[in-house]
């Protein structure tokens, strides 16, 4: 619930476009994907910390949450999630 309650306080509807990539699958079968939010406004107070684990297991199997700011032309701040999923549809991730 803690993405959600995020997602709430930024004022940011999942369910709208996010630029999501496939990088690669691990060597446990997991695919790391990413999820970028372009975000504009003015961050009022900034969080303690830029990245926030959920879950961490090792370098290939992990979620976690982050900012960045400064890194576009237009100014907008990236919320993005980082995670390694798996593979739970029935095609071959290859043909994919």
């Amino acid at each position: 619930m803690i993405v959600k309650t995020l997602f709430d306080d930024i004022g940011l509807d999942p369910k709208k476009g996010a630029e999501v990539s496939h990088f690669y699958q691990a060597k446990n079968s997991k695919h790391m994907y990413v999820a970028d939010y372009r975000i504009f406004g003015k961050i009022l107070k900034k969080p303690s910390v830029s990245v926030v684990d959920i879950y961490y297991k090792n370098d290939e199997d992990y979620f976690k949450l982050g900012f960045e700011e400064g890194h576009t032309s237009d100014g907008a701040i990236i919320f993005y999630i980082d995670a390694f999923l798996p593979w739970v549809l029935e095609e071959d991730p290859e043909i994919m």
